[in-house]
Formats: C-alpha cells, sequence, structure tokens
C-alpha cells in the first residue's frame, strides 16, 4: 500500500526528487545502520514509513546486505 501511495507515483512523477530524497539519503543511512547492527547496544532508529518501502528502501537493502529482518510484535 506504501509503495503504491509514496513510491510509485515519486517514481513516475518526480524521479529526481526520488532519487535524492529516497535513493540516496537510504544509501547515506545505511552506512550508520551498519555501525549501529555492529555494535552489542540496541539501537532505535526512526525514519519517514517511504524510506522502508520498494526497491531502495532500507528494508530491501538491510536483506541485500545480509541482515534478518522481522516485524516485531
Amino acid at each position: 500500500v506504501l509503495r503504491d501511495m509514496f513510491i510509485t507515483p515519486m517514481q513516475r512523477d518526480f524521479e529526481p526528487v526520488y532519487r535524492q530524497l529516497l535513493v540516496e539519503r537510504n544509501r547515506e543511512w545505511m552506512k550508520s545502520l551498519q555501525q549501529y547492527l555492529n555494535t552489542p547496544q540496541t539501537e532505535m532508529v526512526l525514519v519517514g514509513s517511504a524510506h522502508l518501502v520498494g526497491d531502495d528502501g532500507l528494508l530491501r537493502l538491510l536483506r541485500n546486505a545480509g541482515y534478518r529482518i522481522t516485524q516485531m510484535e
């Protein structure tokens, strides 16, 4: 649903904005997230929901980097 609401229209209608706000930002955040994940501490990271979904979303990037993603209950 989020992908249909945010990602697809942004990719189609505002591709440069999509690339800058989501793709490039997510790639930069991945550097920090991987540092956090390699420490014994538990970290809390807040991002907007559009950063989580889609092919360029943080969840996909984390999976592609070998991390296991599970939904909290």
